[in-house]
């Protein structure tokens, strides 16, 4: 009893930073918009015909008012996601996994002081408001509660899962390389045999993962389609201020047929002119967070080198495609983000797989607390040693310990 009472005493602790900056956040954006370049992107719709990114566009074309529609739908999406971080937390086993999760989440590449650019500006400024990444997050923390709450009724999971999927890759392609790692895993850790409901489920995931994106990644679009776009706003909401939403300049709908050529050309201006490094040191402090949060979490050794294979594959999927997305720092955010959310679907799967007495490797070694204190310690040198390294080159950009640290009370 008295266990259970400091369990929860801890959880409360641990909360408390998470509700007053969750709560900061959803006052602070009650007047904020969707800045113009990115609400072009969500205003991408299928009346040029079916291309990539357009479910929200079309959605909010088919609104009285798609600016309106458009932010409620990505402030709605937020609130989601800091609602779910906040269960998710609840329903951590260990206490100090709890308090890992916690810290990522306030202080890890992407996490809740990242939200908010320009520190204690007046103005404010939230990227996830901006971003479509907040709906990829949405749908991980929906996997997660599918798998918590019907991971074990296959004819209720895969179906929803293949639904979730497919709404989130309509809205942004870039998230399939999620799905397939964590089905992936999901082959790798479950006893399926192939007459059995589960591994009909998974080859309908993976068949609506692939059809999905066989069906939006040709779809880049023209300029005759993207003029089609910006044109259906102009007939059918005269008042809308297309001028200014949609300018040539701040319009993101030409997106949809960015060329490889150009991904070619802005490459060689990061390579020239940029700083690797400066995305480098951020990624490593995701991955130094991810992995004491792993070894925390995945007590067996089985447990963990799964963990550790999402966690490759993920990295590695979204490492290969940021040369066409090449916007790093936004990878890395949704690479440290994404990670944490995976990592409790996975801890959800090995629960409900062994409570089947489905799960592959049901005599797995525990990591004592001895390997797991070394792990830590080791990381936490490497780490150390990393940061001392290149925090000393030269770089066009500002050296991260030279980057003035953003207000979290502001």
């Amino acid at each position: 009893m008295k266990k259970q009472l400091n369990s929860h005493m801890i959880y409360l602790l641990l909360t408390l930073p998470i509700l007053y900056t969750a709560n900061g956040i959803r006052l602070h954006i009650q007047n904020l918009e969707v800045s113009n370049y990115a609400l072009s992107e969500f205003l991408i719709n299928y009346q040029g015909g079916f291309v990539r990114r357009g479910l929200i566009g079309e959605i909010a074309f088919n609104s009285t008012d798609p600016v309106y529609t458009v932010t409620l739908l990505q402030k709605s999406a937020l609130l989601f996601v800091l609602a779910g971080l906040l269960a998710i937390l609840f329903f951590e086993k260990s206490n100090l996994a709890r308090l890992v999760f916690t810290v990522i989440v306030l202080f890890g590449p992407g996490g809740l002081h990242d939200m908010k650019l320009g520190g204690s500006s007046v103005s404010g400024y939230f990227e996830y408001l901006d971003r479509k990444e907040i709906w990829f997050y949405s749908a991980l923390i929906l996997m997660y509660f599918l798998n918590r709450f019907a991971g074990d009724k296959p004819m209720i999971f895969y179906p929803l899962f293949s639904l979730v999927c497919l709404l989130t890759i309509l809205i942004h392609e870039l998230f399939v390389i999620f799905p397939l790692a964590i089905l992936i895993v999901l082959l790798i850790s479950k006893k399926i045999t192939f007459k059995s409901l589960e591994f009909s489920g998974i080859i309908l995931a993976f068949l609506v993962v692939f059809i999905t994106l066989f069906l939006v990644t040709p779809k880049h679009g023209t300029e005759e389609i993207s003029n089609k776009i910006t044109s259906s706003y102009a007939e059918k909401f005269p008042s809308l201020d297309i001028d200014g939403i949609l300018s040539p300049t701040e319009n993101a709908i030409f997106a949809i047929g960015w060329p490889i050529s150009r991904s070619h050309e802005l490459a060689s201006r990061l390579f020239t002119e940029g700083s690797a490094i400066y995305y480098v040191y951020f990624l490593a402090l995701g991955l130094f967070a991810l992995f004491v949060y792993a070894v925390i979490k995945f007590e067996k050794r089985t447990h963990f080198l799964v963990a550790s294979l999402l966690s490759a594959m993920i990295l590695i999927g979204l490492t290969i495609i940021v040369y066409v997305f090449l916007d790093a720092g936004r990878l890395i955010s949704m690479f440290t983000i994404g990670m944490l959310i995976c990592f409790n679907i996975l801890g959800d799967i090995f629960i409900k797989a062994a409570e089947s007495s489905n799960l592959r490797h049901q005599e797995s070694h525990a990591i004592d607390s001895k390997t797991q204190r070394d792990l830590i310690l080791l990381a936490t040198v490497a780490y150390i040693f990393f940061v001392g390294s290149i925090t000393r080159v030269e770089h066009s950009n500002p050296q991260p310990n030279q980057i003035p640290l953003k207000s979290f009370l502001g």
